[in-house]
């Protein structure tokens, strides 16, 4: 979150796939990587980690299709028709 605030989106990344490396069935990392790629305008790359964010054993309240549908962060990607397929 840090790294998204300075925009330091190369360290960003290379922090949550350290993250990621360590821990990968943390939905919770994928989503982090998924914000870091829509802030750098990477949307495709960005749905990819919603996905498998989505998918994954460890998951928090906030890492769900009915909150991703109404979590800002994702508002630019709403409009794409992978991003609604992702949600149903």
């Amino acid at each position: 979150y840090l790294y998204s605030l300075r925009k330091e989106y190369k360290k960003g990344e290379a922090a949550v796939r350290r993250a990621i490396a360590a821990e990968n069935d943390d939905g919770v990392y994928w989503d982090s990587m998924a914000q870091l790629y829509t802030e750098q305008g990477k949307d495709s790359l960005a749905i990819i980690c919603l996905g498998i964010a989505l998918k994954s054993p460890k998951r928090i309240a906030a890492v769900s299709s009915q909150a991703y549908q109404q979590d800002k962060r994702w508002q630019r990607l709403r409009k794409r028709k992978d991003f609604q397929e992702l949600l149903k």
